[in-house]
């Protein structure tokens, strides 16, 4: 949607997925940057709403390398994003949800009178699976060397954060979903709560819901390809494979610069497959999470009107 902002007239997204986590919205992002109507952002997470004006520099903890993670915090770059669009505009960041309160401070400030009409999209999962989910991708990204055990203690997750770790380690933090869900529900009257299960067992209805609240054409979507798809590598090889796929280095930056646009993610896509295998949570590891999300769970459901029990089984 077009603003004035600054005595300007800039382009801002007409519709933003703040999460969760995990719970499919890269391959959602993706799924419905397809459609003819909607403009894709060089950036599917610039995470902007939750550090406006302030970027942090994450750290990996197990090697103490700057995280390679693209933020945008400056506003002008945030609008060049969308500039010379005249499409539906959406974004997705799945930082939005974890940092509600700066994110909704943000996009008021930035909106103004019109953040009334931005709509806003959360996909829920299982906040158990989700955060399994979170830890095992740090696992194929080579970015943890912490059991996930020891992951979720709270002295863990406080010492990575307080370290310059990524948000993203605080993997119980962002299963939180009452009060998240509950400052957006009570500020943005253009909102949909979608379940990732439902995403899983029907993406074409699933995304049909969606064009319908977007208020834009039904289309034929394409879902075959998964996206973001979290694991631990099969073997030695794997590893090391994987080690150099997730590495930055100067001469991967260098050699991208010749290969065509959204080569190397595509080659990553297609090799995931290959190196990684699915893990499953332990089931000790699986009741010790519920008892942390238990009453979570049943003040969430009361608040969306949804049963999410099956959750706490």
């Amino acid at each position: 949607m077009e603003i004035i902002y600054n005595n300007l007239k800039v382009s801002l997204p007409d519709a933003i997925i703040v999460g969760a986590a995990k719970a499919g919205t890269t391959s959602l992002f993706n799924y419905l940057s397809d459609h003819p109507q909607i403009f894709k952002p060089r950036i599917k997470e610039p995470w902007f709403f939750s550090f406006r004006g302030k970027k942090p520099q994450f750290i990996i903890p197990n090697s103490g390398r700057v995280n390679s993670k693209e933020i945008i915090s400056n506003d002008q770059e945030y609008f060049d994003l969308f500039k010379n669009s005249d499409k539906y505009l959406i974004e997705g960041s799945t930082s939005y949800l974890y940092t509600a309160k700066d994110t909704i401070k943000n996009i008021k400030d930035l909106y103004g009178e019109d953040y009334s009409k931005l709509k806003i999209i959360i996909v829920l999962r299982n906040p158990i699976e989700r955060a399994w989910s979170h830890y095992m991708m740090h696992v194929r990204d080579n970015k943890t060397d912490l059991s996930f055990t020891e992951s979720i203690k709270e002295e863990a997750i406080r010492n990575m954060l307080s370290s310059g770790g990524i948000i993203g380690y605080d993997y119980i933090g962002f299963g939180m979903y009452y009060n998240q869900i509950k400052l957006f529900k009570d500020v943005f009257p253009e909102l949909k709560i979608l379940m990732y299960d439902d995403f899983l067992r029907s993406p074409l209805d699933y995304l049909n819901q969606l064009t319908d609240f977007l208020s834009i054409d039904r289309f034929s979507f394409h879902t075959s390809q998964k996206y973001n798809a979290s694991g631990s590598p099969k073997n030695g090889v794997s590893k090391l494979i994987s080690s150099i796929i997730n590495r930055d280095s100067y001469f991967k930056s260098f050699i991208k610069g010749f290969l065509p646009k959204g080569f190397l993610f595509k080659l990553s896509l297609s090799l995931k497959p290959l190196l990684y295998r699915k893990v499953k949570i332990s089931s000790k590891e699986k009741n010790s999470l519920i008892e942390i999300y238990r009453e979570e769970v049943l003040k969430l459901e009361k608040l969306i009107g949804y049963d999410l029990k099956h959750w706490l089984n």
